[in-house]
């Protein structure tokens, strides 16, 4: 079974095709399928009646695109604008193309169109030469590990065919790579013609001593992976009766057996196979690929989203991560925000503590992160709520790749191979002063509202009342925060969010000591005012909402921030050009058209 297994792996070639826009993939990977003998007699009557109707190759000329670029909008548009996956087979070879779109908005999408790929084909202009996209393309093939790199250096016909142009790019291609783990080949194309697609196409590049692109395709053979250990991302857990208790999962490596020692991450308690099912049919081994359902000798504390390995693999379990990160999404990163990160099939609460490196495009190597936007590649370190069984995805793809999800839109905004998991600093041990708090009954009263919402009025008019009936209140707004712990913070999404956690953090101190703390700030995120919540913990944390209407705001505003920010003058003035969430659930909700005095005393009776 194993080895037939082997041999079905062996017969496909699975590729990810990416380069610029416009610079010819949906062409010469039509033509590649056409060339592979392919297409039966009614795929071959659909192309010439679409070429004749959508064809942009010519009068009466067939328009192999087409083939490839098969949603609506790609045609409409003639671009490719989502990975697309294209199944055929020459005599000697079956191939999978992941065709990955080309614009830069859309690198992220090769991203997903290169986690299970082989080769890498890699169209370049020949007339437009190396472009930016032609950089990040070549560095992420090199992080995901794709060694094998075929270069279609295209359009050659635009060049008349020259060697001396070839020569040249491939020249360039060969330093940009000099650093990478890569083994490239090139190979010169004119898809348009189907110079240099299959054996009969090199008439007018007889200077090319190399076979055609097909027949390099065909003969490739991608270095083996070596022999993994098992390894299995647990789904779920059945059971059917009082009788059976079993865990299902696919089986990413490896082979597991009826006997077997296996150990779950991150408890790290072990068991011995008891029985395995496969299709519902019990068997004695299983190998990889097969989803499986199986028991173990005694009951363990086992769920959806933990590892199960065979003894003896070693595998890093953290909490405190590095990663290389593509970030996915049109908004910045933000340090400090919580996203749930998904490992396999294991799903936790996770922050981005620290962005180290940001990727240079043009120069190809990292240099220290300021912001982080869409497609950038950036090194990170990563705080995770519970533990993470890993290994480094260098040493196994699918154990060492994650995503992050927005929380709130539960957008995928990155996509990250981890690297190692990092030692928390134990020249600094943890010291809980539980035991010296005065009172249990501080609280963290975080007013949050629009600018000019009337937060610090409410602030200190609420000490003053608090004061009168016995508590000990402190005040933390602008003038004491922003103009001294936090006065190398700007106003930036990023700066807003390491403002916050200074702010929750020294909070959390005074609370220990016993002092009410009446925190007063914008704090825009939803998602931020909940991670001071957890700081200080739900029982000592009480949100006020302040709803004062925009218009209100702007007549309070003397110092004139929203005129100017209105006039582009003044960025991140929450309400105007920065995003403000309103709180949906705030502990207390208060208009912010009555008075002072009338907010005071509900927010007493509130308490």
């Amino acid at each position: 079974m194993r080895a037939e297994l082997n041999t079905v792996e062996q017969d496909w070639l699975r590729i990810v095709t990416c380069g610029s826009v416009d610079d010819g993939k949906s062409t010469l990977l039509g033509r590649l399928i056409a060339a592979s003998q392919s297409l039966s007699d009614d795929q071959w009557h659909v192309l010439e009646r679409d070429s004749a109707r959508h064809g942009k190759a010519g009068v009466g000329k067939i328009d192999y695109a087409l083939l490839v670029d098969g949603l609506e909008d790609e045609v409409a548009q003639g671009i490719t604008i989502d990975v697309a996956y294209r199944y055929f087979a020459s005599a000697k070879r079956k191939f999978v193309v992941a065709d990955s779109p080309g614009h830069v908005q859309y690198t992220r999408n090769m991203v997903t169109a290169a986690s299970n790929a082989d080769v890498g084909l890699l169209l370049v202009d020949a007339q437009q030469g190396i472009s930016e996209q032609t950089r990040r393309h070549l560095f992420i093939l090199d992080m995901m590990g794709i060694t094998e790199v075929v270069i279609a250096i295209n359009k050659m016909d635009l060049v008349a065919f020259s060697e001396a142009r070839f020569c040249e790019l491939v020249g360039q291609l060969e330093t940009l790579s000099a650093s990478m783990s890569l083994r490239i080949h090139a190979q010169p194309v004119a898809a348009r013609d189907g110079d240099g697609i299959a054996e009969d196409g090199f008439a007018n590049m007889p200077w090319f001593a190399g076979v055609s692109l097909l027949a390099h395709l065909e003969q490739l053979s991608p270095k083996a992976a070596a022999v993994e250990d098992a390894s299995l991302w647990v789904q779920g857990v059945i059971r059917p009766d009082h009788r059976y208790r079993g865990y299902t999962g696919q089986l990413d490596g490896g082979s597991l057996a009826v006997g077997d020692q296996i150990e779950v991450l991150p408890s790290r308690k072990s068991a011995v196979i008891e029985s395995i099912s496969v299709g519902g049919a019990s068997k004695t081994e299983a190998f990889a690929g097969h989803s499986v359902a199986f028991e173990l000798d005694r009951e363990l504390d086992i769920s959806r989203g933990d590892l199960v390995v065979k003894s003896g693999y070693e595998v890093q379990v953290g909490q405190r991560l590095r990663a290389q990160l593509v970030w996915m999404d049109e908004q910045p990163l933000r340090v400090g925000r919580r996203y749930r990160l998904r490992l396999g099939t294991r799903w936790v609460d996770a922050t981005i503590t620290r962005t180290e490196r940001v990727l240079d495009v043009e120069k190809l190597q990292f240099e220290p992160a300021s912001e982080v936007g869409l497609n950038d590649i950036v090194w990170v370190e990563i705080d995770t709520e519970t533990p993470v069984a890993f290994s480094p995805y260098a040493e196994r793809h699918k154990l060492g790749a994650f995503v992050l999800v927005d929380k709130v839109s539960l957008a995928t905004v990155g996509a990250g191979m981890l690297s190692a998991a990092l030692a928390r600093d134990s020249r600094i041990p943890f010291r809980d002063l539980a035991e010296n708090r005065p009172s249990e009954t501080a609280k963290l009263l975080w007013i949050t509202g629009l600018p000019k919402s009337g937060k610090s009025s409410l602030a200190n008019a609420l000490a003053d009342a608090l004061k009168s009936h016995g508590h000990n209140p402190y005040v933390l707004d602008f003038s004491n925060i922003r103009l001294g712990l936090n006065r190398d913070l700007g106003f930036s999404d990023a700066d807003r969010v390491e403002h916050r956690r200074r702010v929750a953090e020294v909070a959390k101190l005074m609370l220990d000591a016993g002092v009410t703390v009446i925190a007063a700030f914008v704090s825009p995120f939803a998602h931020e005012r909940r991670a001071a919540r957890d700081t200080v913990g739900e029982s000592r944390f009480c949100e006020i909402y302040l709803d004062t209407p925009v218009e209100i705001c702007k007549q309070r505003d003397t110092e004139g921030q929203f005129a100017r920010a209105r006039q582009g003058k003044l960025a991140w003035v929450p309400g105007v050009n920065s995003d403000y969430d309103v709180p949906t659930r705030a502990d207390i909700h208060l208009d912010g058209q009555q008075s002072i005095e009338s907010l005071v005393k509900q927010v007493l009776a509130e308490l």
